[in-house]
């Protein structure tokens, strides 16, 4: 028989591999300023196109 060599799928430094439980992430923590400002922006890349999410 044949022996099945195939390289590694992925980086081995992320460890568990699984799929995010939500695709938009939770903001734990906003800084504390005093004048209003955009503080975050939400937006969702695919490839090398920015989707903006408003």
């Amino acid at each position: 028989m044949v022996r099945h060599h195939q390289p590694r799928k992925g980086s081995v430094a992320f460890s568990p591999r699984k799929r995010a439980a939500k695709e938009t992430p939770r903001v734990k923590a906003w800084p504390q300023i005093d004048e209003p400002k955009l503080l975050g922006l939400a937006g969702y890349k695919v490839g090398m196109t920015h989707a903006l999410v408003t």
